[in-house]
């Protein structure tokens, strides 16, 4: 092949790559429009390693041929001249290039891996799959949103600064605040979407307080179903199982979106990690609600509960006896979320206050229901006695105490 073909091989290999480099700068400024900024920046690098390539073919067709192409003569000393200049520009081409290659490769944050060798250092990116804005019956206003990640390993954290600076964080991206009549709703939400490799990406979110707005990328019914808990610290975990669909959040709001009209029933719990100082109380449990087609909102009321309240008596300790046996009878009402195995004790101290038994019973405690327990009396004559009664696990007292005074006949 002559050097003339190669040339002209080379200039139209040129012509190609600098299309590709029209075609991938197009998709970049679509991609600016659209905020989509990781795709932008891979956009980018594909249109400037496109230029590159195309610049480096041109520069070769110029080399091979000796001068400029559709030029007969041209003086040694000029083209030597020529060289040098097309030399330098393709070095300076090559430099910026790897210079910008590096910075997309190794600068965390919102700048992304142009080609990502593997998951840990894929580029990660966000959005926002609906934002709106509830009136309340109470004079107050609900302003809800969710952001969706994908790329960069997960799990994510996301954390929320609203423009009044007020700051939420959590694992699964839906945010909600409460606001009073006549509050001040913040205008602006910004985002930060952190892997489980560190890597993070920025949104930010407007929020127009005169108008409930949709930003999605799949069509969203008017209709929903949304559970807001007030008292429960941000690292419990609480669940909602509706119509046997269950779902979990750190987040105070849990919503159901797409419903149909209908009745449905529901069961709200929380994730219980052992520790008797992290129990609550919350209120409703499990309920009905009425679907009929516009927003719906159940709120639901946690509150801690001390570890010696976790049983309360479910009725008044009693004393029997029957056939010249005597025992006592106590029952309790557990608000624990789980079944635990505890034991009921029973300090018997005689009317001259000094103790005189020790009674105990083991009884198996089930989730928010009443339990009963008897404890024998053996080793007691007759006479009048004082009981105090409580219940331990793990020994620690995990009940109220309850007292009773009774009297053993003589046989």
């Amino acid at each position: 092949m002559s050097r003339n073909n190669v040339s002209l091989f080379a200039h139209y290999l040129s012509i190609l790559f600098g299309i590709l480099f029209g075609v991938f700068l197009g998709i970049a400024l679509w991609y600016v429009v659209a905020g989509l900024q990781p795709e932008e920046n891979t956009a980018i690098a594909y249109a400037f390693f496109s230029l590159i390539i195309g610049a480096s073919f041109q520069i070769i067709a110029y080399l091979v041929n000796g001068n400029i192409l559709n030029t007969p003569s041209i003086g040694l000393k000029r083209a030597q001249n020529y060289r040098l200049i097309c030399i330098t520009t393709l070095a300076i081409i090559l430099t910026s290039g790897l210079v910008f290659a590096y910075q997309n490769v190794s600068t965390a944050g919102t700048r992304t891996s142009i080609f990502p060798p593997n998951p840990t250092t894929s580029p990660i990116m966000a959005r926002v799959y609906y934002t709106r804005i509830l009136p309340e019956p109470l004079n107050e206003t609900i302003v809800s949103f969710g952001v969706l990640a994908n790329g960069s390993e997960p799990p994510y954290t996301y954390t929320a600064k609203w423009s009044d600076n007020f700051s939420q964080t959590n694992d699964y991206g839906t945010f909600s605040r409460n606001f009073s009549q006549g509050e001040e709703i913040p205008l602006s939400v910004t985002v930060v979407v952190t892997s489980s490799s560190n890597k993070s990406f920025t949104i930010q979110l407007m929020i127009s307080p005169t108008i409930t707005s949709t930003i999605t990328t799949n069509s969203e019914s008017t209709s929903s179903i949304e559970f807001l808990e007030t008292g429960l610290p941000a690292s419990e975990s609480w669940s909602v199982e509706l119509n046997g669909t269950a779902k979990s959040s750190h987040n105070s709001s849990i919503a159901f979106v797409n419903m149909k009209r209908g009745i449905y029933d529901f069961i709200v719990s929380y994730q219980f990690d052992g520790n008797y100082d992290s129990v609550f109380n919350f209120t409703p449990r499990m309920g009905l609600l009425t679907d009929n087609g516009t927003n719906y909102i159940q709120k639901v009321s946690f509150s801690s509960l001390p570890s010696d309240q976790l049983l309360t008596p479910f009725s008044s300790p009693a004393f029997t006896n029957e056939n010249g046996s005597s025992f006592l009878t106590v029952s309790y009402l557990s608000h624990l979320p789980t079944s635990i195995n505890a034991t009921v004790v029973a300090l018997i101290n005689s009317s001259s206050g000094q103790v005189a038994t020790v009674l105990t019973s083991e009884i198996n405690l089930k989730p928010y229901s009443t339990s009963q327990s008897t404890l024998y009396i053996t080793t007691l004559e007759s006479g009048n006695y004082y009981a105090t009664i409580y219940v331990l696990s793990n020994r620690e007292t995990i009940s109220q105490q309850s007292n009773l005074t009774f009297s053993i006949p003589s046989s």
